[in-house]
């Protein structure tokens, strides 16, 4: 019996706390953004769909994704809504996804989800599907500045996006630089930015040089970042803490914009979820 009066309980008292923290008004942007990190982490099975806008070759491209996705063992499912209607991505571990283009070639593809085909037109992997990109980013920030970070974060806590109270956390790096790095032996594109934590992607746009993620060029110079970019916004839900909205702006204006929307919190996903042969899959 008291297994099932307890976990209401734990749940009015977990909700509870976090209303008592978005209410606290010497809340900080560094005391939100170590909650986000700390809600996001403990989530097992997520759903949404993500709405984002990223630049490719200098014009900003928009695609509608629902996904569904398991973090351990990672296992992630996604549907493109938008531009490409029914396009299908299964991982559920190993070197290859399997992808139902919904078109041509006209069959299933299984491709490495770190390779250029499977990333044409993205800045990140499948692999970073979920909140996991948005928080390792932030918190690299805080690491990285510890107690300087507080003069780079501000907050405007009476925010209102999608009909949702939320935190709009604004970081502001007037420290950020480009210089010129020399590329080492056995370094890849992907290794210098993971390194880094700054974005693979931004290496290919600023370095024509460089054609692919797993490029190496050792003596090369490159053009390479300080952090991940100069200014960036993250809207951040009051009650379940959790990023609703990441904006990142380069030197150049809007480099990505990530909303999602329909977000469910650990739901129960069954195992046939991450079979190819689901009966509303279409591989």
């Amino acid at each position: 019996m008291h297994r099932f009066t307890l976990l209401p309980l734990l749940s009015l008292l977990l909700f509870d706390c976090q209303v008592a923290f978005s209410q606290n008004s010497d809340t900080t942007a560094v005391d939100i953004l170590k909650q986000t990190i700390k809600s996001t982490r403990d989530i097992k099975t997520i759903s949404y769909t993500i709405t984002k806008t990223e630049r490719i070759d200098g014009d900003l491209v928009k695609q509608i994704t629902f996904s569904k996705v398991s973090r351990n063992p990672l296992k992630v499912y996604l549907r493109q809504k938008y531009p490409k209607d029914g396009m299908e991505v299964l991982f559920t571990g190993g070197e290859k996804a399997l992808i139902n283009p919904n078109g041509f070639p006209w069959f299933n593809l299984r491709l490495s989800p770190l390779g250029n085909l499977v990333r044409e037109n993205q800045h990140h992997t499948i692999l970073e599907s979920g909140y996991d990109h948005v928080i390792n980013v932030f918190e690299h920030i805080i690491n990285k500045y510890d107690s300087v970070v507080y003069s780079m974060l501000s907050i405007e806590k009476d925010t209102i996006w999608d009909s949702q109270e939320v935190w709009k956390i604004q970081f502001k790096n007037t420290s950020y630089k480009v210089s010129n790095y020399t590329m080492k032996k056995g370094e890849t594109v992907m290794q210098v930015a993971r390194r880094d934590m700054i974005s693979e992607y931004w290496l290919l746009e600023q370095n024509e040089s460089l054609k692919s993620f797993n490029d190496e060029r050792p003596g090369e110079v490159i053009k390479l970042p300080s952090d991940y970019a100069p200014s960036m916004e993250l809207y951040v839900d009051k009650v379940r803490l959790i990023p609703m909205v990441m904006k990142v702006y380069d030197q150049n204006g809007l480099f990505e914009n990530y909303s999602y929307s329909g977000v469910t919190i650990n739901p129960a996903i069954k195992d046939m979820e991450f079979d190819r042969h689901y009966e509303e899959y279409g591989f």
